[in-house]
């Protein structure tokens, strides 16, 4: 089977991420810029910046050749937006490259790495992909231009999206004082709108198993599974391409083969990371730790597992 140069670009991105997180701060620092936007400019910086930044993290030599490998993304965020906001985010580019006393190449010393200006070069980057960008508008396909205000494409923000997720996990389960291991696994579905630039809420309904490994009598492991429900709701913000989830549900747990329920709740946290948007889906992949009770059974449960899915609107 053939995998596309995007989806491996996408694969690499996330192994890099999660092995490497101090390299997160490429998104922190932008934020700065952020900072003194507002608007269609601030969104067109957004897109922009999350595509670069993917491909400063692939690899980035030269500036042309690096742009003609993501142009395809480049020029949709550039025919998507207004020339005259593309333009006043020019201008702020301009301006704090100035402030910095002129461009990396111009200010450039023995001694210095690239570490030390990767900040400047990811901003000279964007206003090299708008300049190079705006010379091909005339190529632009009429059914991207468009007078509505530009809303980004590869973020969360000011729309309704439909999250298609499964999620794995093993658990600690402690039930009456006795401590076993276990796995669950269950598919998700949850409706999200971004009701700002750096947050959404997310509704939904979960659907799975879950199992526990109990010794018998005579010390051997057996497996006892269930089915597990749950309706959870999702805080989630966002900072460039990462994702972070603060999440409460409701679950429930059949207890055994009678058909008997019982009732809990679940808190959990998640980080992860996004990549760009393509066809109108946005792949993400989060690792999540999370404690559920069931009150009923007044058992505790300690999971740690990962989710992976994709948004669509």
């Amino acid at each position: 089977m053939k995998i596309d140069q995007n989806l491996w670009g996408a694969i690499l991105i996330l192994l890099f991420c999660f092995i490497f997180p101090k390299n997160a701060d490429a998104n922190e620092k932008n934020i700065k810029l952020h900072r003194l936007l507002s608007g269609a400019d601030a969104i067109i910086h957004r897109d922009l910046s999350i595509v670069i930044w993917q491909a400063e993290k692939l690899d980035w030599i030269i500036d042309e050749y690096s742009i003609l490998n993501i142009a395809p993304r480049v020029m949709e965020i550039i025919c998507s937006s207004q020339s005259e906001d593309q333009n006043h985010l020019k201008e702020h580019l301009y301006d704090l490259i100035k402030r910095r006393g002129g461009l990396v190449k111009e200010r450039w010393k023995d001694g210095m790495s690239v570490s030390d200006v990767s900040e400047d070069l990811h901003d000279e980057r964007i206003l090299f992909a708008i300049e190079w960008a705006q010379k091909q508008a005339q190529q632009c396909p009429i059914w991207l231009k468009s007078n509505r205000p530009f809303i980004g494409i590869h973020q969360d923000a000011h729309r309704l999206q439909l999250i298609l997720e499964s999620m794995g996990s093993g658990q600690l389960v402690m039930n009456q004082s006795d401590w076993t291991v276990g796995a669950a696994a269950q598919g998700r579905a949850l409706a999200m709108y971004g009701f700002g630039d750096r947050w959404g809420l997310a509704i939904g309904a979960e659907l799975g198993a879950a199992s526990i490994f109990p010794k018998d009598s005579e010390g051997r492991r057996t497996v006892e599974a269930s089915w597990a429900t749950g309706i959870p709701l999702v805080l989630r913000t966002w900072v460039g391409s990462f994702r972070y989830d603060t999440e409460v549900a409701l679950l429930g747990r059949l207890a055994d083969q009678s058909g008997q329920t019982i009732w809990g709740g679940r808190i959990a946290q998640a980080f992860g990371v996004s990549t760009s948007r393509i066809a109108g889906f946005l792949p993400h992949i989060m690792v999540w730790v999370g404690y559920e009770y069931f009150g009923d059974a007044d058992t505790h449960i300690l999971r740690a597992g990962s989710r992976v899915g994709v948004s669509w609107w």
